[in-house]
């Protein structure tokens, strides 16, 4: 799991334990900006509950918002997962 599947992942069980319908588990940073974006987070629901933002993913956005120079890389590294970090050479025997 990538660093902003685990962030996203706490904003889904937040959601579905706090008696939210939730769609989607697992949301692109791009699919999560246009909500956030829209409101989605801000308006309440039929029964007049407001979607706040978890702690864990506020946490992720206030880092992109305090290094806005370096947010693409930052978004990059939110997207990787351990296998895409792992060297096959550095696993071999030297002998």
């Amino acid at each position: 799991m990538s660093f902003w599947e685990y962030c996203y992942r706490n904003q889904t069980y937040w959601e579905q334990h706090s008696g939210f319908e939730v769609l989607d588990e697992i949301k692109s940073f791009d699919a999560f900006q246009k909500d956030l974006s829209a409101g989605f987070y801000a308006h309440p629901n039929k029964n007049g509950k407001v979607r706040k933002i978890c702690r864990t993913l506020q946490t992720a956005l206030d880092v992109l918002e305090m290094f806005p120079n370096h947010y693409d890389e930052l978004i990059q590294m939110y997207n990787y997962k351990m296998e895409d970090l792992i060297d096959p050479i550095l696993w071999q025997n030297r002998i």
